[in-house]
This record gives C-alpha cells, sequence and structure tokens, in this order.
C-alpha cells in the first residue's frame, strides 16, 4: 500500500481525502518531519497542502531542494512566487483550487502516482534577439539611443515583445529616462543563479506604458550586492527565451561577466561621438576586445552619434572615423537637441516626446538594419545546414 504523507490542518484534509482512499495517510507537523521519513525513490508518497497558516513557499523550497522526486499535490489559490518557482523544481505535481472535491483530489493523486513525470512550464521555441548598447565615453548618449530603440521596435506593425534591461546595476539611468519605478531589488542580486526563471524574473519587471518591460535596480544601492557572472547571465539567459529582443544598456567599466554577455549578444551598439577624444577611447575599447580571444568574434556596430553639420570645416570626417575604428561606421544619429533634452525632462522616449523626430527616424532605419543583419545571420547555418 502506498503512503500519503500530508502537511496541513488534518480537519481541513478530512474534507479532501476521506476513509474511502486507498492509501495510507500520514500527516505531520512541519516539513522537516515529513522529509525525514521520506525516502529517495519511492514515488508513491504524494504531499497535499491545504493550510493557508502554513509557510507554503518554505515547504515547497525544502521539498525541491532535499527530494524533489517527491509527487506533490498542492490545494490552493494564489500561491506566492517563491511557492510557484520551488513547485516548479520539483519532478511531479498538481495543483487543485479549495473547491476541488474528494473525486477531484482521488483524480490527480492516482494521476501523479501513475505517471512519475515532470509537468515541464511552458517554455518558447526560439531565443530572442539580444543587443547591448555601450558609451565610449561619458555622456555619449547610449541610454538615451537604448530608449528610443525599445520605444521605436514597439511602435512596428507587428510589434516584438522587448525587455528593456539595465545592467549599470549602481548608477543606472534607465528608470529616470523613462519615468518608471525600478523592480529589481538590490537584495535580489546576492540570490543564487539557479533560483532565476521565468516566474521570477517576471517579478523583476516593470511594465511600462509603452508596452515595453524594463529590469533596472535603484541607483545608489547599497554596494555590498554584488550580482555574480552566474546571475547576470541567466537573468539574461531566461529573458532571451521569454521576449523576442532584449536590450542591454551596459555600464562603460568591465565587469567579470562583461565578455561573456557581450559574445552572447547578436551585435553591440557601440555609441561614439565625431571627435577625437571620443573616437580614441572606442578604438581602445575595440582593441580591448580584440585581445581576449572570447570576445573576437562579437559584433561591434559602431554608432556616431550628435552628427549636425560642419560649419568651419574643422569636424572630423565620418572617413576619418572609418580609419580611427579600423572598421566602417554603422550607422549615425543626427542632432536633435531640443528633443532630447525634452524627452529626457519629461522621462519619455524622444519618438514620443516629438514624433518624427531625427533622432527616432535614425534609431528607427539603424535598428531595421540591425535585425535584417541578424535574421540573415542566423538563416545562413540554417541553409547550410539543410
Amino acid at each position: 500500500m502506498s503512503t500519503l504523507h500530508v502537511l496541513g490542518n488534518p480537519h481541513s484534509i478530512e474534507h479532501y481525502v476521506d476513509s474511502s482512499y486507498d492509501a495510507q495517510v500520514r500527516h505531520h507537523a512541519s516539513v522537516e518531519e515529513l522529509l525525514s521519513v521520506a525516502e529517495p525513490g519511492d514515488r508513491h508518497k504524494c504531499l497535499i497542502d491545504a493550510n493557508s497558516r502554513l509557510d507554503v513557499s518554505n515547504t515547497l523550497s525544502n521539498i525541491a531542494s532535499l527530494l524533489p522526486s517527491l509527487p506533490v499535490l498542492v490545494i490552493g489559490d494564489g500561491l506566492p512566487a517563491e511557492a510557484v518557482r520551488a513547485l516548479s523544481r520539483i519532478q511531479t505535481w498538481d495543483t487543485l483550487s479549495p473547491a476541488a472535491t474528494p473525486e477531484d483530489v482521488v483524480k490527480s493523486l492516482e494521476s501523479l502516482r501513475a505517471n512519475p513525470q515532470p509537468i515541464a512550464l511552458e517554455t518558447p521555441s526560439s531565443t530572442g534577439e539580444c543587443y547591448a548598447f555601450v558609451s565610449t565615453v561619458g555622456g555619449a548618449g547610449a541610454t538615451l539611443l537604448a530608449v528610443e530603440a525599445a520605444y521605436q521596435l514597439r511602435q512596428s506593425k507587428t510589434p516584438p515583445s522587448v525587455c528593456l534591461v539595465d545592467l549599470n546595476f549602481f548608477d543606472g539611468m534607465v528608470p529616470t529616462y523613462l519615468n518608471c519605478e525600478p523592480g529589481l531589488n538590490p537584495s535580489n542580486l546576492s540570490k543564487d543563479a539557479r533560483a532565476i526563471d521565468p516566474v521570477l524574473l517576471n517579478s523583476l519587471v516593470t511594465q511600462h506604458t509603452y508596452g515595453i518591460d524594463v529590469i533596472a535596480a535603484p541607483s545608489w544601492t547599497q554596494k555590498r550586492y554584488h550580482p555574480s557572472r552566474d546571475y547576470v547571465l541567466s537573468l539574461l539567459d531566461i529573458a532571451c527565451e521569454q521576449y523576442d529582443i532584449v536590450l542591454l544598456d551596459l555600464p562603460r567599466w568591465p565587469h567579470d561577466w562583461s565578455s561573456d554577455v557581450l559574445s552572447g549578444c547578436d551585435a553591440v551598439i557601440l555609441v561614439s561621438e565625431l571627435t577625437v577624444p571620443a573616437l580614441n577611447a572606442s578604438r581602445r575599447w575595440i582593441e580591448f576586445l580584440a585581445s581576449d580571444p572570447s570576445t573576437q568574434a562579437v559584433k561591434i556596430k559602431p554608432i556616431l552619434n550628435r552628427q549636425k553639420a560642419s560649419v568651419f570645416g574643422t569636424r572630423v570626417s565620418a572617413e576619418q572615423a572609418d580609419s580611427a575604428l579600423s572598421r566602417p561606421v554603422f550607422g549615425q544619429v543626427r542632432s536633435d537637441w531640443s528633443a532630447a533634452l525634452a524627452a529626457v525632462n519629461l522621462g519619455q522616449a524622444v519618438g514620443h516626446t516629438k514624433p518624427g523626430s531625427l533622432i527616432s527616424k535614425d534609431m528607427a532605419d539603424i535598428i531595421r538594419r540591425l535585425r535584417q543583419e541578424t535574421i540573415a545571420g542566423r538563416a545562413e547555418p540554417a541553409k547550410e545546414a539543410a
């Protein structure tokens, strides 16, 4: 005879499991007591958790960590996010509402016992595109262009799902530029990377009215929370599974995860200005990447921001910029200072503040060409395989 291990109020449980159920029912006062008697490999044990006063998150986390093969049935509504994340790490599980009948419970338990298979969460079948924005000098405008790119993507006829991630964890400006509250609590940065999944990711997201999902931490947070390389990479892996396009606003200074992030991007938009100091900084940045074998294949797309016509003929030419960078400039964003200033002050994208702005037009063209290259590049290996 199989054993049904039960956590929760025994009197409440009697409503769901009566004496007609063909199993030995054992009630436990705590999850620790249950785990002390349950044995790995015994797939005839099931858990019912129907007591709202029970710490459901802690209970399921313990089971997921110490005995993930134990089939679990949870009866209850409105499970906390932590509980859902833990439940997804258990191999075989089911949930029922408190309105379930004893017949519903028996049917679910029998199904769990007969089918000891993981109940997989729905996952996307493809990996989203990923583009990083980084400035080579302070104030070059990478954040403004990343915000504008996200806005322009959502304005297309068939808008993709877009997530904008601010990887400047301590002084990022994306929430300010979009006038929204950051959802990434500093304490999240110290969590185990293995705990990151679609449910946790969704709890970190700020949903903007533009239809953009934003992941960002508050500025000037306590420095004791430093995200690990595994945390950052896991976060971005899940984001790229959940969204059609992920845009990254990168810090200028390298971190222990920078090389891995850059290598995983479809393209890196290197934002510079048409000045000698900015071009020199861009060249050094490119040379730094070229010296690292893990980042030599990174697709760097130099963008010249705040372009305006020369009055006295003393400005550096685009051809000179190509020569200085040892690669052609991918695109130019014309200067529209009044539109940029108004957008920043209002906490809006430039295209929203001033539709038809030169910045909006240029960024829309740059994003269109970037995506065309990415789609063509991804299709090429498929053709070769065929």
